[in-house]
């Protein structure tokens, strides 16, 4: 009495594979392939600000102007030159990135003004 193979006994997925995926995809045409930059409109292409990369501007912005503020002489500053920094950062940098956003949102505001006259 021979015992059966307990993978293809368990189960019959196992001892035989499927039709569907022994079977090759279909071949792919050889037609001209259209890329976006050809079709696509140059004067209908929107081109919308990175909030990131200005609100990042901003942030930079303030912090260079912090930097340069803390070595302005002040006439009766108690605090150390790197607590004054890190005050005047905190104030110029979300000043800063807030200012970067703000000029981000009015460019796309009028980019798409710009775009409905077109």
């Amino acid at each position: 009495m021979s015992t059966p193979d307990p993978a293809s006994a368990a189960s019959p997925d196992l001892a035989a594979p499927r039709a569907a995926a022994t079977e090759p995809a279909p071949p792919a045409e050889d037609g001209p392939v259209a890329r976006a930059i050809d079709v696509a409109d140059a004067s209908r292409v929107r081109r919308a600000p990175r909030y990131g990369r200005f609100g990042f501007l901003g942030f930079l912005l303030g912090a260079l102007l912090s930097l340069a503020l803390t070595f302005v002489p002040v006439g009766g500053a108690d605090l150390p030159r790197g607590t004054l920094f890190l005050l005047l950062l905190l104030a110029l940098g979300t000043g800063g990135v807030f200012a970067g956003l703000t000029w981000a949102l009015v460019a796309d505001r009028r980019s798409l003004r710009r775009r409905g006259r077109g």
